[in-house]
């Protein structure tokens, strides 16, 4: 029975459905997969949700993730924000 919960979870992942992949997954008991699904496809809180759920030793894990992603973006906006000012575009600098 897990197989089939898998294959069906598998099916649905392709169609972009992941909460009914999810839901597979869970019954099938296989909740790092579900978790693993949701950090793949860039879904963090609904990852984290699952970590706080079923597999509480990942969320640090998750949470790390999170913040990187949002340093990341943060570096972006500065590196943007330089381009601009370099090109004396003031307006376009201050809203990055």
């Amino acid at each position: 029975m897990p197989e089939i919960l898998v294959n069906q979870a598998k099916w649905h992942i392709d169609r972009k459905e992941y909460s009914e992949a999810e839901n597979c997954l869970l019954q099938s008991k296989n909740y790092d997969k579900a978790i693993n699904v949701y950090l793949e496809k860039k879904m963090f809180e609904d990852a984290l949700r699952l970590a706080k759920m079923y597999n509480i030793e990942r969320v640090q894990e998750i949470n790390a993730i999170i913040t990187r992603g949002a340093e990341n973006m943060n570096d972006d906006k500065l590196r943007n924000a330089a381009l601009f000012e370099e090109q004396q575009e003031w307006r376009k600098a201050i809203n990055c």
